[in-house]
């Protein structure tokens, strides 16, 4: 599954630039007993976190920021990329669900052009453990921006393209070339803009409350563990199928669908989105999940405003209603997924999946 939450996570990412000036970065080994625990978990590496360190404090936001030079990978088109974890001060609380103290994104990197964009955004307790992990939105993905100089991100990306310069020697894309200093203006919104943003958030209310009704009985997804439970058949009557959720960390959780234990259909959420097909006692049968969206608690006009006057102080040149799409689903949370067993006589089985 994937959220996004009331104070989005991949926000802030973007937004320390335009809040925290820095400097040159400096290296400097971690000795945090973290320093073993990749962000990635698919990565197989030992992780070589690094601190940047600009020339002045993070406080009051984060007491440190790293990058594992051992994530650093190459990607198309001559660009890279690589993992960098935030430590907040204090305890973040964006919602009633959840607290965490370290973010982690994963950074997609042109070094030749001075751009930049996350791709995922983790975050994690004090002790390590994954609280969530949410992919960009595609189109959020695929819209690099100018790394701002003298900002954090400038350290953090200063490490990671260094790093490729040293892994690939006889390639020409790593030299880091940032663009001259933009000067951070905000235009004000006008009336007519403030108006639009209003409609926006009634219209997406309006959407959600007629999209996310759930029909018990419900599978409750739970961090870190798999659990399962007995789907409905078509006529509402117990089935022989139970639906499985493993992760329960709301990115790439796994579904699968067993009988008498035994799995025979299973795949990531991404890919369950748009169903995936399997065979059943020599029958085709298909399992899609298709997940329930909604606006997180608590955001208002004024959150959205904030986030378009964010992204107004970036050299990002974007039309008012991209800003307004990019706002709204920055604050957009996945709460649940709707699954369903078919074969070809249509519907076999269904139950809907909720958060934890």
């Amino acid at each position: 599954m994937k959220a996004t939450m009331q104070l989005p996570i991949f926000r802030i990412t973007f937004s320390i630039a335009f809040l925290w000036l820095s400097g040159i970065s400096h290296a400097a080994q971690s000795a945090d007993p973290l320093s073993t625990l990749p962000a990635d978990s698919q990565q197989t590496t030992q992780p070589q976190w690094v601190k940047a360190v600009p020339p002045y404090s993070l406080e009051p936001l984060f007491s440190k920021a790293e990058v594992d030079l051992n994530s650093v990978k190459q990607g198309d088109n001559g660009q890279i990329t690589a993992w960098e974890r935030d430590t907040y001060e204090k305890i973040q609380q964006p919602s009633t669900d959840y607290a965490f103290q370290i973010g982690e994104a994963h950074y997609l990197i042109d070094c030749n052009d001075g751009k930049y964009t996350a791709l995922a955004v983790n975050t994690r307790r004090t002790n390590g453990d994954l609280v969530k992990s949410v992919p960009m939105p595609e189109f959020a993905q695929k819209n690099l921006t100018d790394v701002p100089p003298d900002s954090l991100i400038s350290a953090e990306v200063t490490l990671a393209c260094a790093q490729a310069k040293k892994n690939w020697p006889g390639d020409r894309y790593y030299d880091l070339h940032i663009k001259p200093k933009h000067v951070a203006t905000s235009t004000p919104l006008t009336s007519q803009e403030k108006e639009k943003i209003d409609q926006a958030i009634v219209q997406r209310k309006e959407s959600d409350k007629r999209n996310t009704p759930f029909v018990a009985p419900l599978l409750t997804a739970q961090n870190g563990r798999n659990v399962c439970h007995t789907m409905n058949g078509a006529d509402g009557n117990p089935s022989p199928y139970e639906l499985c959720d493993a992760q329960g960390m709301f990115s790439h959780d796994v579904y699968s669908v067993r009988v008498g234990g035994i799995p025979f259909i299973q795949g990531i959420d991404d890919t369950t989105t748009k169903g995936i097909d399997g065979v059943f006692h020599d029958t085709p049968i298909r399992l899609q999940c298709e997940p329930v969206n909604q606006l997180a608690d608590g955001v208002t006009n004024k959150t959205i405003e904030g986030a378009i006057q964010v992204d107004r102080m970036s050299s990002k040149k974007i039309s008012f209603d991209d800003e307004l799409k990019f706002a709204i689903a920055t604050n957009v949370i996945e709460i649940g997924r709707h699954c369903t067993l078919s074969n070809t006589d249509g519907v076999m089985a269904k139950l809907d999946v909720v958060s934890p």
